[in-house]
């Protein structure tokens, strides 16, 4: 009994698998941006942070 067709099967679905994953992989950028703007959340990073310098402050502020 041949498995040829069943193996072609299996080649397309990964192959169609590996492509989606590609793509969305380039799309994931703007549905980030889309998110942040109807969540509100506001996760991006714009510039460099001084988030160590305020950790620095509260710590000798104690």
């Amino acid at each position: 009994m041949s498995n040829g067709p069943l193996k072609n099967k299996v080649f397309v679905s990964l192959l169609g698998a590996v492509t989606f994953m590609f793509f969305f992989s380039f799309m994931l950028v703007p549905l980030y941006n889309v998110f942040c703007e109807v969540t509100g959340l506001n996760g991006k990073i714009y510039g460099p942070s001084d988030f160590f310098k305020k950790i620095m402050k509260l710590m000798s502020a104690k």
